[in-house]
């Protein structure tokens, strides 16, 4: 009876611990919403590589200098921390509309930029399923006229990419083509040079396209399964939810 009191005392406290871990969060991602809302753009735009602890550095830089920018052009402090708390909370608001409400890709890519996913647990588990796998897409303007589905190149990097291969492959009994299936109409199939979000983009593939070969053995990041494909014009990585056997 008394180690069953300690524990409920001690979920008790750990809840409390973690409410309170959530809301200094929350106000820190909230004072720092004009330096994350930036860096995340560049980051995401031009494919930069950098790790959590680079872009929680960064949007402190930058919100700081946006401060000193409002500071400059306010009569006094107040005024200026008013405004800082305004353009603070539009950013916070449009996010969670696009966030929650309007499901953009761009969103959840930011959102890993800072929180990466977890690595899967080690513990062999016979009951438990999969999550629903996150859509590595991205919007392109769709096209009223049809044509065959071919790669969207990619400005490719100074130096050649060579695959990157997690693990020796081991022989399957696979399909010997796939095809891009699943892909929201509009939207692109992300090829990217390592298996996850966070690796740059080496080509994107429209809806329905054929003809790629999977390559060795799938990988997990996260809760996300990634297969390491070859294509008629190159190669890379993609989640595997978006492929069908031809």
């Amino acid at each position: 009876m008394a180690t069953t009191s300690q524990q409920k005392k001690e979920e008790r406290q750990n809840s409390i611990v973690t409410l309170i871990l959530l809301v200094l969060l929350a106000i820190a991602v909230f004072l720092l919403m004009p330096g994350m809302a930036l860096i995340a753009l560049v980051a995401d735009t031009f494919s930069l590589r950098l790790d959590p602890v680079q872009m929680w550095a960064f949007s402190v830089v930058i919100s700081l200098c946006a401060f000193v920018a409002l500071r400059i052009s306010a009569p006094d402090s107040s005024v200026a921390g008013r405004r800082y708390l305004i353009l603070s909370g539009s950013l916070a608001a449009l996010f969670i509309l696009f966030f929650f409400g309007l499901k953009a890709p761009f969103a959840a890519r930011w959102v890993i930029l800072f929180i990466p996913p977890s690595e899967p647990s080690t513990q062999p588990s016979t009951t438990s399923t999969s999550p629903r796998q996150t859509a590595d897409t991205s919007t392109t303007p769709a096209d009223a006229s049809v044509e065959i589905p071919r790669a969207i190149p990619v400005s490719s990097p100074s130096t050649p990419l060579k695959p990157f291969l997690s693990s020796p492959p081991t022989p399957e009994a696979r399909p010997v083509f796939y095809s891009v299936t699943g892909v929201a109409r509009g939207d692109t199939l992300n090829v990217r040079i390592g298996p996850g979000a966070n690796n740059a983009i080496a080509a994107k593939l429209p809806n329905g396209f054929n003809g790629i070969r999977i390559v060795g053995a799938p990988t997990m990041n996260g809760a996300t399964e990634w297969v390491h494909i070859e294509f008629t014009d190159g190669n890379g990585w993609v989640t595997s939810q978006y492929l069908q056997p031809e």
